[in-house]
């Protein structure tokens, strides 16, 4: 099924500034001309903010900013602009207690901790754990909440500082949120291959499922480094604390640390919970005799199927389906089943075997159909992409209502959207998802925002991205001029957006000079830099390597 948290706007013009994940794309490597020309567009667009009299637009506004500079590995500017954040909030902060009400202060959290946690957590998204970390230490790091603490020290693992990351998730109170940062850290070092930091972030952690899990990741890590032995002795010793855990249930609801494919069912002990994870890990090592002996220890039957569901999924993998295939038969019918099923479709037909991956979608009963759409972005050959779209769009057809089919086709037109030999394809499916929310929308039926990905639900959004994504950026822009509050300034950047990455930067930046409103014109100035940037990156990618 499509991800409902796709919004058509963020993922069409890929204009989604405050995420982490674009903050963490290769840095670009521009010239000389490249970099004075988008540092002029983004010392306008910073003027210009100061100038807009909604602290709310201006506080996002900025934070763009901050993400811009981050791209452009401008960090001192970034540094500057999260300084402006803090101090504007602190002063509209001030000003709403005593009364004045600034207008936007309604958009945030009435609780300064609250507040300034959330920028030093978009601070820390963008790289930088200094700035984050300061304001986390002014507001005390007892207050704040654990979650901040934990983008930060998973931000400063990805940039190789584990010991700094120990230290800022030692002061998360919640043992929960603590367990989860470090294993965020233990990921992030097995990305940059660093396992000795991964093992010095696990010898923190005490007995536990989690540690557990964490160990096995570990041994799978030098596994794929060709370090069998050293996999092998973290195995066993991971084997070893699990068989010290509780054999029995913790007493009243238990809280699963974990996510099942298969059913948890009732209540069940710590120790089966990490025997699953030995099991795991000793399958992965080729120990099929061990891991089944390890599986058989496990009290709690639907921890014994989630551990074959497991099994599977390190067969698939490493793309030994056939060996997968009599593993799912043992599966009990149903969910379970159903799941690794379809896991094991999805990974055939990103292997090449199309047929087969197809055939074996087709087993999965009712409630569980595979994600095409999901599926064809990451096949590489065109043909293949376009017949899982075709499958995607027929689905689509067959949900029940209007409202049902728009969702399941924007998702399809969002992810067609990434690949330019569909682009024909996806204005197509575009304009009829269009079509589709506004017939659904006179009879009182609504898209939720965030799957058109803007701030309403009305189709007019969704359908000025569409224009300016088919080349129709003249009427976009008319129709965009049209609106008012928050929808005007995303449509506005949208546009400004896509007439930049085309390369026509001029025309973008005349498009930009035309506005008198600071708040258009700010949102103009964003969207034409961040397009340049998408351009830029889009010709890298398309170099010979």
């Amino acid at each position: 099924m499509l991800n409902k948290r796709v919004g058509l706007g963020a993922a069409l013009l890929e204009f989604t500034f405050l995420t982490g994940a674009m903050a963490q794309l290769a840095p670009l490597h521009l010239t000389p001309e490249q970099s004075a020309q988008l540092n002029r567009l983004a010392a306008e667009a910073q003027e210009a903010v100061m100038q807009v009299p909604d602290w709310g637009i201006e506080r996002n506004n900025l934070m763009q900013l901050v993400l811009i500079y981050s791209k452009l590995s401008e960090q001192e500017r970034a540094h500057v602009v999260i300084q402006v954040i803090r101090k504007k909030y602190e002063a509209a902060s001030e000003a709403n207690a005593s009364g004045q009400n600034p207008r936007g202060m309604a958009r945030f959290s009435p609780n300064p901790v609250m507040e300034l946690s959330m920028i030093a957590s978009e601070a820390a998204q963008f790289g930088d754990t200094k700035d984050a970390l300061d304001i986390m230490q002014d507001i005390g790091y007892q207050d704040g909440p654990g979650m901040t603490l934990s983008i930060i020290s998973t931000k400063q693992a990805q940039a190789g500082d584990t010991q700094g990351a120990l230290q800022t998730a030692a002061r998360i109170r919640s043992e929960g949120m603590w367990e989860q940062a470090i294993g965020e850290i233990i990921a992030s070092d097995l990305r940059n291959h660093d396992v000795s930091g991964a093992l010095a972030a696990a010898g923190q952690m005490a007995p536990s499922p989690q540690r557990v899990r964490q160990l096995a990741a570990i041994a799978h890590a030098q596994l794929l480094a060709g370090d069998r032995e050293a996999a092998t002795h973290l195995v066993a010793e991971a084997q070893k604390t699990a068989l010290q855990l509780p054999d029995q249930p913790p007493p009243g609801p238990h809280n699963f640390t974990f996510s099942y494919q298969c059913s948890s069912g009732p209540n069940h002990s710590p120790r089966d919970d990490a025997l699953q994870f030995v099991a795991q890990a000793q399958w992965d090592l080729g120990d099929h005799a061990a891991a089944t002996a390890t599986r058989d220890q496990i009290q709690t039957p639907s921890l014994k199927d989630q551990t074959i569901f497991n099994f599977v999924m390190v067969d698939t993998e490493a793309n030994r389906f056939a060996e997968a295939v009599p593993l799912v038969a043992q599966l009990p019918e149903g969910q379970c089943r159903n799941r690794a099923n379809a896991a094991l479709a999805s990974a055939e037909i990103a292997a090449g075997n199309v047929t087969e991956g197809i055939a074996r979608a087709s087993e999965t009963q009712p409630g569980f159909p595979l994600d095409w759409t999901s599926l064809a972005v990451k096949v590489k050959d065109p043909a293949v992409a376009a017949q899982l779209f075709a499958r995607a769009r027929a689905a689509a057809a067959n949900a029940p209502t209007e409202i049902e089919r728009a969702e399941e086709l924007f998702g399809v037109a969002a992810m067609e959207s990434s690949k330019p030999e569909l682009h024909e394809a996806y204005c197509q499916d575009s304009a009829e998802a269009i079509r589709l929310t506004r017939e659904a929308h006179t009879k009182g039926e609504h898209l939720p925002p965030d799957v058109l990905g803007f701030t309403s639900s009305d189709p007019s959004d969704a359908e000025v991205v569409h224009l300016a994504n088919c080349g129709h950026l003249a009427e976009a822009k008319a129709m965009a001029l049209q609106e008012e509050g928050d929808s005007r300034n995303e449509e506005i950047g949208g546009i400004a957006f896509k007439e930049a990455e085309n390369g026509d930067l001029q025309g973008a930046e005349e498009w930009a000079n035309s506005f008198t409103s600071p708040a258009d014109r700010v949102s103009a100035l964003l969207g034409i830099i961040n397009g340049g940037l998408s351009q830029l990156r889009m010709q890298a990618q398309a170099k010979p390597k």
